[in-house]
């Protein structure tokens, strides 16, 4: 096969991490190059933001999600 699947699922967390790190970039740099006056920079400062809060929320969720599966196991007796 030309796209190995098991390669491209295990690439997804580097490829979300990469959309993250450029998302942090691009909101620094409007943040600094925000001029009060101009609705489009608002727009795009306010989407990132948008964007980044709800990655976070997803973020904790499945941290939440892993924690309670570890405590989980570990009170059962089997190994993480």
């Amino acid at each position: 096969w030309i796209f190995n699947v098991k390669n491209i699922i295990e690439s997804i967390p580097d490829i979300i991490n990469f959309i993250f790190i450029v998302m942090m970039a691009a909101l620094i740099i409007h943040s600094v190059m925000l001029n009060h006056n101009s609705p489009r920079f608002k727009r795009i400062y306010y989407l990132i933001s948008s964007i980044l809060g709800v990655y976070g929320i997803f973020v904790l969720i499945v941290l939440v999600i892993n924690i309670y599966q570890i405590l989980f196991q570990t009170i059962e007796g089997d190994q993480v």
